[in-house]
């Protein structure tokens, strides 16, 4: 094994014995503080880890404009301002400039479009972000930009734009990359992976519902777009691990008004930049869906 990947690999060992070890920690000062170990929980998830823009993403990111458009918030921009616009909108540990792949085919056929990088994200400052402080930046976006001809996100950015939508950012058209059907099944998986006790469990659904505004089965994305009137393409691949393709079978049975584009063997990150997803959701824009 090459000298730099051994490197990597007991920095990485490394990291995941001392999240382990957080974990075991949390795990048994749960039962005993149930308030700290909420807050700890809390600290998990919440926090992102930042990632850098790697080399695939630099293209992207030079020939975008960028600016501040909401004070702290990265923005990326490509194209003429006055044409129909376009937001991106990465998932977590994402960047704006990952959903880069889309921006020169929409506008070479005449769209403004816009990317972000989340609270806690990329260029962005903050430290944490939750679906409500999301949400609200696209809401903030469009007060400061104007209205949006439709929005393109991915994974957790999915959910958040579609709970953005229900709290009244108007859009004709939502492409839905990867995106949970359902929040509370999300907040259920990372109970299973921290083991936090039942006690600290129900205070960090609180804390979290006074954040956000909304208790986590509140937020059923399933359930929220359903009143939507915007036209929905819905793309998911068989093989994606992380948000399970049952989610966008869910999704595409409770909105009528939705299609469906299925991938298979691309998993959670490389469909964004598929060449048949790109071209497939431009057409979907520009009026020729498939």
């Amino acid at each position: 094994m090459p000298k730099s990947i051994q490197v990597k690999k007991k920095f990485s060992d490394r990291i995941g014995w001392q999240f382990r070890l957080r974990v075991l920690k949390l795990q048994i000062g749960s039962l005993v503080f149930p308030h700290w170990g909420a807050k700890e929980a809390e600290e998990i998830f919440l926090i992102p880890k930042r990632i850098p823009w790697p080399n695939s993403e630099m293209e992207y990111f030079k020939a975008a404009r960028k600016s501040e458009i909401i004070p702290g918030v990265a923005c990326y921009e490509w194209g003429f301002e006055g044409a129909p616009r376009i937001g991106l909108f990465h998932g977590w540990a994402g960047r704006g400039t990952q959903m880069g792949a889309f921006a020169k085919p929409l506008v070479e056929k005449g769209f403004h479009v816009i990317a972000v990088d989340a609270p806690a994200h990329g260029g962005s400052t903050g430290r944490k972000l939750h679906v409500g402080l999301y949400a609200q930046v696209m809401l903030d976006l469009e007060k400061e930009k104007g209205p949006f001809y439709g929005l393109i996100s991915h994974s957790f950015g999915a959910g958040c734009s579609v709970l953005a939508c229900y709290w009244g950012l108007k859009v004709q058209k939502l492409v839905l990359i990867a995106g949970p059907a359902k929040y509370s099944r999300v907040v259920d998986l990372f109970f299973k992976r921290i083991y936090l006790s039942r006690t600290a469990q129900k205070i960090f659904l609180e804390n979290l519902k006074k954040m956000v505004g909304l208790s986590s089965e509140e937020i059923d994305i399933e359930k929220l777009g359903q009143n939507l009137k915007a036209k929905i393409l819905i793309v998911h691949d068989q093989a994606d691990k992380e948000v399970l393709y049952r989610s966008a079978i869910e999704m595409h049975e409770a909105w009528p008004n939705s299609k469906l584009l299925t991938t298979d063997g691309l998993g959670h990150r490389k469909v964004l930049k598929d060449p048949t997803v790109i071209s497939e959701t431009v057409k979907f824009f520009c009026g020729s869906e498939t």
